[in-house]
């Protein structure tokens, strides 16, 4: 029922989430704070749910009229014996198991769908890049990235296509985006019963590519074309699952292996084409992230909260409001499965009205889907405990079988019977638990630290005159136990029968059995002794024994003229609360001095775990605490006075040892200081120098500019002057065409040697003296430098040299004369 219950608030938590992003955040262009946004909803579902706020209500406790009346409506049940009745499977179990059933499919789903990414991720071959690990497949699939890894075809897209789309799958490895679809797929899978958790998924992966596509488009070439490159997406390629993929907005369903694209992906591009134009919002929008905190504060308070009913004491006088026809000091009390918490607090409350000096609390209470009693502790209190002390426990997985009666003796006893088939009668008193009308009787005062249970109450458990004792794996018959020690105990003790005893121990067991679950350890019983102190000895006052009272708890150093010069008084975790009072009284007896104590707390081996003490006097004061959260024993410290020296306080061992480790500390911290002063002197230095070298680079570089400015001029100037003969050559020509005259010849890149020897006798033929030199040719036989020199006979002359670098092939060449 409790998982159902978290099933419910997690699912509540998550809606909560979706509901705030789809109406308010969904349209704001934070992306970033989006995704911030949707990962801290997945984590909330899953831990808030833990978090629970206690409230205190106050009620008046039930008066003791009430209290019978309370107590009167469930003790007329009949003492016959309990007849068990077929049970039936409740329906929240029968929901739970179907739940149940179907996270195991979505789990088992989600690992296949890993399984088959990460077999397609290794079977085929990888290079990286530097953080990226590419991954080119042949398989007919759509370009995508898991992590590190990107993978695509590069048959299925052109170049620049292709090298759009990797830089968008690069944005997706480069911020772990695969973290979001692995924890939202888990949660959709822990959730599939709650729709919005698979509209979460989908909203979730919607911002994830709205954040790509706007990194992308910081660094593509084009905009427009990457706008275009989005309404390809419907390609029906296949996209693995857990991935993700530049075509996510087309929607596919793989249907017994087979691909089927849905019809409304194209209004999913249009949505991430639409936001990639939209404008920033403004950043103060960022505000409504905080919309969340209010309303889910509401919803931990509203359905994680649980109350705590404490009943306000009420004096009043029990013979005049008592009911006339019971008399309350006789009245005996009953519960059983069916009795409510309100009757188990009345309960409780009448042994504190009527029965101060035995307190009873019923703890621990379990309780079935029907609200049948299941599981509870029985605890009580006599005048005299600092506590309340576990006497037994009763519980099963099925409600209990018995009905319990409580009274209180004459002589002050506690009796429990727990009526059933058979009754089995406790006697329950500060000291001593004794079972079945004194036939067997616990050994030690200190079994109220321990727990007594029987696994089965049924039956009547009256053991023998020497029942077998097994302690910490021992056994002893009860004859042979010593006779002055008692038996402290931290656990439980099973009790078996003289019957079931022989069955499982043999002879020995004949009489029963009392098995000792737990720690326990034999303590002597104390006998009252006079607490002395060795007085202190030193060289230069020695101490009169004579004056040192026998009943003194202190250490005590006197000077030679008797006066007291040191009181010394040690605390330990074993102090009892009477030695406490017996330090107060003398310390204001011999000294003077008000000494208080309070937050005294014990555990179960009656160890101290926490304390506050205080003095005044002598116009000295001091106070000083110590506890220990986790339960544990507190360490031991001592009171001390000097009256000659005026000082006075508290101190312990660990306290010297704190001291030290504080002074090793700050010793440590000076010198990592110097050290890392040392360090940022070194660094600054450094970086001088590196700056002085930065700046003889720079002007070394600006030289090299200078001259290279310079020779550019200098090329300028002569590529002016080629343009001057260039522009007099074509006036020759000019001329010459006008004379009737003209010889005409082209020289190309792949103009053979052969081609320019009869270019040179074509030109002769008209009169033009035609010379060509300095030949040079490229591995494809292309000419990179060539001379040429021509000469009409009528003044004009012209010269032509050119060449390239890097074996680049020349530019064709004209020449007329």
């Amino acid at each position: 029922m409790e998982f159902l219950i978290y099933i419910l608030k997690s699912a509540g938590i998550l809606t909560l989430f979706y509901l705030i992003y789809l109406f308010v955040l969904r349209k704001d262009t934070f992306f970033t704070a989006n995704r911030t946004y949707l990962l801290t909803g997945i984590i909330a579902s899953i831990l808030f749910p833990f978090i629970t706020f206690t409230t205190v209500t106050f009620v008046d406790a039930p008066t003791p009229s009430n209290t019978a009346d309370a107590i009167t409506e469930f003790t007329s049940a009949p003492t016959t014996d309990i007849v068990a009745t077929a049970t039936t499977v409740p329906m929240w179990q029968i929901l739970l198991w179907v739940y149940l059933a179907g996270v195991a499919l979505m789990f088992i789903h989600f690992l296949i769908q890993l399984t088959s990414l990460l077999r397609l991720l290794l079977k085929n071959p990888s290079y990286k890049i530097n953080r990226f690990r590419f991954v080119e497949i042949q398989d007919t699939l759509a370009p995508f990235s898991f992590f590190s890894y990107i993978v695509f075809n590069p048959t299925t897209h052109d170049a620049q296509e292709l090298e759009m789309i990797l830089k968008h799958e690069k944005v997706h490895a480069s911020q772990w985006h695969s973290i979001d679809l692995l924890l939202a797929n888990l949660v959709r899978a822990f959730q599939w019963a709650n729709p919005i958790s698979w509209f979460y998924k989908t909203s979730l992966e919607a911002n994830l590519e709205f954040l790509a596509d706007n990194e992308t488009a910081r660094y593509v070439p084009s905009k427009t074309a990457y706008q275009l490159a989005l309404l390809k997406a419907s390609s029906a390629l296949p996209v693995p699952a857990l991935t993700n993929n530049f075509y996510h907005s087309s929607t596919r369903l793989n249907v017994f292996g087979r691909p089927i694209s849905l019809g409304f992906q194209n209004g999913q591009v249009k949505k991430r084409i639409i936001m990639l134009n939209k404008r920033s919002s403004n950043k103060y929008n960022q505000f409504k992230l905080m919309l969340v905190l209010p309303a889910l504060a509401l919803f931990l308070w509203s359905f994680n909260t649980v109350e705590v009913v404490k009943y306000n004491e009420v004096n009043t006088n029990a013979s005049e409001v008592a009911n006339p026809t019971i008399s309350p000091n006789k009245m005996t009390l009953q519960f059983s499965a069916e009795t409510t918490d309100f009757q188990l607090d009345a309960i409780e409350n009448y042994f504190g009205t009527h029965h101060p000096e035995s307190l009873v609390k019923i703890d621990n209470r379990k309780r079935n889907a029907e609200g049948l009693l299941t599981n509870f502790s029985f605890t009580t209190k006599f005048k005299g405990n600092d506590h309340f002390y576990t006497r037994f426990d009763r519980g099963a997985k099925v409600p209990i079988q018995t009905i319990y009666q409580l009274a209180v003796s004459d002589k002050g006893e506690l009796l429990v019977t727990e009526t059933g088939k058979e009754t089995v009668q406790i006697k329950i008193t500060k000291d001593n638990l004794v079972i079945a009308n004194n036939k067997v009787l616990a050994p030690t005062s200190d079994l109220r630290q321990g727990k007594m249970s029987s696994g089965d109450t049924s039956k009547k458990i009256q053991l023998g005159k020497n029942p077998l004792y097994i302690i910490n794996g021992k056994k002893y018959l009860k004859n042979e136990l010593p006779v002055d020690k008692t038996i402290q105990l931290d656990g439980t003790i099973e009790m078996f029968n003289p019957e079931d005893g022989a069955k499982k121990y043999g002879k020995q067991g004949e009489d029963g059995v009392l098995v000792f679950n737990g720690v326990s350890t034999f303590v002597k019983v104390p006998t009252p002794t006079t607490n002395v102190t060795t007085p202190l000895q030193t060289s230069e006052n020695k101490i009169n024994q004579a004056s040192i009272d026998s009943e003194k708890i202190s250490e005590v150093k006197r000077l030679q003229t008797d006066a007291v010069k040191e009181v010394r008084i040690k605390i330990t975790k074993n102090t009892t609360k009477e030695k406490l009072d017996a330090i107060k009284e003398e310390l204001k007896r011999d000294h003077n001095i008000i000494f208080n104590y309070k937050n005294v707390n014990f555990n179960a081996k009656n160890e101290i775990t926490s304390i506050s003490v205080s003095y005044k006097g002598n116009g000295m004061s001091g106070s000083y605490s110590v506890n220990d959260d986790d339960g544990d024993a507190i360490d031991d410290f001592y009171f001390y006075m000097d009256t000659e020296e005026g000082t006075s306080g508290f101190g312990s061992e660990k306290i010297k040892e704190r001291m030290k480790v504080r002074e090793k500390m700050l010793s440590k911290r000076e010198k990592m200081r110097e050290t890392s002063i040392d360090k940022r002197r070194e660094t600054m230095s450094r970086r001088r120098s590196e700056m002085a070298e930065i700046r003889e680079e720079i002007r070394e570089e600006q030289e090299d500019v200078r001259e290279e400015v310079a020779k550019l001029r200098e090329n300028s100037r002569k590529l002016m002057n080629e343009e001057r003969k260039i522009a007099r050559g074509y006036a020759q020509i000019a001329r010459n065409k006008s004379a009737g005259r003209g010889a005409r010849a082209t020289i190309y890149k792949n103009t053979t040697d052969a081609e320019l020897a009869t270019i040179k006798k074509e030109m002769e033929a008209k009169g033009v003296t035609f010379n060509y030199s300095r030949v040079k040719r490229n591995a494809n036989g292309e000419i990179t430098r060539i001379k040429i020199q021509s000469d009409n006979g009528m003044g004009s002359k012209q010269t032509i040299s050119t060449s390239t670098d890097d074996d680049e092939p020349i530019e064709m060449i004209v020449i007329e004369q």
